[in-house]
């Protein structure tokens, strides 16, 4: 299962209303400019990459991060290698494998 990154998520949509509102304030200031066509070349120009950073972000953010390890096998605040009662196997005792070896206890 995976979890929606909100923060790229977020940041991206930021991004995005932040380009579309750099780009229309622009196109206000255009007329007076000496050289419009080159000032909305540009401007579209940083608005569309500020935008496709945009996008990326919110794709990533909603690709998401794969959880740590799978819920059944994964207990917080328990060494690896320990005996814990599990309530997946009726009562039984399992054994969490360690990843390390002894040195890393």
């Amino acid at each position: 299962m995976r979890q929606v990154n909100r923060r790229f998520v977020i940041t991206g949509a930021v991004l995005i209303a932040a380009a579309i509102g750099f780009f229309v304030y622009m196109m206000g200031m255009a007329p007076r400019s000496n050289d419009p066509k080159a000032l909305m070349e540009t401007v579209g120009q940083v608005s569309g990459v500020a935008g496709a950073i945009g996008v990326v972000l919110i794709v990533l953010g909603f690709a998401g991060r794969s959880r740590r390890a799978d819920s059944k096998t994964h207990r917080p605040g328990v060494r690896p290698g320990r005996r814990v009662r599990s309530s997946y196997s009726s009562g039984a005792t399992t054994t969490l494998t360690a990843v390390c070896t002894s040195a890393c206890r």
